[in-house]
């Protein structure tokens, strides 16, 4: 898959981050799981294809993880790298989107309370 379309992808599925370049490049320097150490292959549908794990909750990049352990509600560990996620930016967008969503509604239901 090229990188345009797997940075697309990650877009899509919610991932939110500062430098998309720069997780690709660490996401492509990591060759075992970061949770159960196994050798990762990229492509295919075994349980050891290469993921890219995140929250879901906030969009924040997690571990390069192999399928297996990427649902697994077993997880034994989770890292957390400073360097790939700027929480200033994630919050300024998600603040962003949440007061145009909060205006969209009340345009919507045009709701006024004080009358």
């Amino acid at each position: 898959m090229k990188k345009h379309d797997t940075i697309y992808n990650w877009k899509r599925r919610g991932l939110i981050d500062d430098d998309y370049d720069k997780l690709y490049d660490y996401y492509l320097s990591v060759d075992n799981c970061e949770d159960c150490d196994i050798k990762l292959c990229v492509g295919n549908k075994n349980s050891n294809r290469k993921v890219l794990d995140h929250d879901h909750d906030t969009g924040k990049f997690r571990n390069v993880l192999c399928h297996k352990c990427n649902h697994s509600p077993k997880r034994t560990k989770r890292i957390y790298p400073p360097k790939l996620f700027d929480e200033k930016l994630y919050h300024k967008e998600y603040g962003r989107k949440r007061y145009l969503l909060n205006q969209e509604i009340k345009r919507l239901c045009n709701i006024n309370i004080l009358n």
